[in-house]
């Protein structure tokens, strides 16, 4: 397929749209194709970090511990303590379980969240297909079709030296990071975490407000979003298959016995399809 044709597998659209009376600032952009998609984020500069995160849902970008509810704390007065005491307890209750022993409360708070602790960290990935991966996997027939964001950071997006000094939950503004590499999955899926800034509005709400809200990521925030035929269930199935065909399933982003079983699993009895 030419360049030219490859252009008409795609939509893309600059406006500004609103969600939960707030303004989101980013590119959206429709996907027709796999190889579409894969030509649009080749257009990123050689040596320049660019994160992908994969959602079978159209989720905001916010945390987990951000959308999680906290029992008679209806107005999260005592968010910030309830999140405090979560990490403390994880700290003294995961050290018979760790065999990597964290350096300090940045790598401490990225092992919970690679274990499914609620924390004010996300999942990226610097691979775009492993993120595509992530949006096909777990999802739902009838349900909105998969996305995958991008983030372009600057330099003054990372964590820095000073930062790593100080405590991840006093941060000033969101930031992303490289996590350490405490076990294989880790290093398949090439993953970066975000830590998102906690704020108080001048009516006493308190929130983490969504990535694609802020204005300052304007123009370095994409949403891919995957145009799929009436026969959804079968494109989704396509799309998995491509991937495969690239090295990217089950077995290969999660490398241990359960992610084999998985793939065994979809290769032995997938989803019929023609191809």
């Amino acid at each position: 397929m030419d360049k030219q044709n490859l252009a008409s597998n795609t939509t893309t659209t600059n406006t500004i749209r609103r969600g939960q009376s707030r303004r989101s600032f980013h590119k959206a952009v429709k996907i027709k194709s796999l190889l579409a998609f894969i030509e649009k984020v080749q257009e990123k500069k050689i040596g320049k970090i660019t994160l992908y995160r994969g959602l079978n849902q159209d989720f905001q970008l916010v945390p987990k511990i951000g959308r999680k509810f906290f029992q008679g704390d209806k107005k999260y007065n005592k968010f910030e303590e309830n999140e405090r005491q979560l990490f403390e307890e994880f700290r003294r209750l995961s050290p018979p379980y760790l065999t990597y022993h964290p350096k300090n409360d940045w790598e401490l708070l990225s092992i919970g969240q690679h274990y499914g602790l609620p924390t004010r960290l996300l999942d990226w990935t610097t691979n775009p297909l492993i993120a595509l991966f992530f949006a096909l996997d777990g999802y739902k027939e009838k349900a909105k079709p998969p996305i995958v964001w991008e983030f372009k950071p600057t330099q003054a997006d990372f964590v820095n030296e000073a930062d790593y000094n100080k405590s991840p939950f006093e941060i000033k503004r969101t930031k992303v990071f490289p996590p350490p590499i405490v076990n294989e999955r880790l290093r398949s899926q090439s993953g970066w975490f975000s830590v998102h800034k906690f704020l108080s509005d001048e009516i006493g709400r308190d929130w983490f407000v969504p990535l694609e809200q802020q204005p300052q990521y304007s123009g370095r925030l994409t949403k891919y979003e995957f145009e799929l035929d009436t026969k959804m269930e079968n494109h989704i199935e396509r799309y998995r298959f491509l991937l495969n065909q690239l090295g990217i399933n089950s077995s290969s982003v999660y490398p241990d016995l359960g992610g084999l079983s998985r793939h065994l699993e979809w290769e032995n009895f997938p989803t019929e399809f023609e191809i």
